[in-house]
């Protein structure tokens, strides 16, 4: 860990935890999740995802911006890297924190498709199994790999066929 993250991380921190020990809110709630390449998270662009707020410190420290921010019934310390959020949020309600939360996340996210993946484990007399996993499998690909009865088998308990 940099020198310089070090002191950007604590200047928020800091006031973020004065906050809390003064009781200016009660309930924290944290959230880390990937989003998009910072260039595109400027205080303007965040706006649109939070309550009306302002920003009480800043740092720029390279790759990573650090905020602090009161809106007026709920406080932010936000760590902006290139490709992550990590965030805190501050109000004296849990439901008001989880919902700030909520709505940050869901607007700045990185929104992916489940990936449809098969994870296995072949037990053949060993201790231990083997496993592994394989996506974008089609059954036309495997099918011929079972007899015509486990072929039917398949399809049936999977309910793509009645037997």
């Amino acid at each position: 860990m940099s020198s310089e993250h070090t002191r950007s991380a604590f200047v928020t921190d800091e006031g973020f935890l004065a906050a809390l020990y003064s009781g200016e809110f009660i309930y924290c709630v944290r959230d880390y999740f990937t989003c998009a390449a910072r260039p595109h998270h400027t205080v303007a662009n965040l706006e649109p995802h939070l309550p009306p707020f302002r920003v009480l410190r800043g740092v720029e420290a390279g790759y990573r911006l650090d905020l602090l921010l009161r809106g007026d019934d709920w406080w932010a310390n936000l760590a902006i890297t290139e490709e992550s959020i990590s965030a805190e949020f501050g109000a004296m309600t849990l439901d008001r924190g989880q919902e700030i939360a909520k709505a940050f996340h869901d607007g700045l996210a990185t929104k992916k498709e489940p990936e449809p993946v098969v994870h296995f484990e072949v037990w053949a007399g060993k201790e231990f199994p083997n496993s592994g996993s394989f996506k974008d499998v089609t059954w036309d690909s495997v099918r011929d790999n079972y007899p015509q009865p486990t072929q039917l088998a398949l399809w049936s308990c999977h309910g793509l066929m009645d037997t």
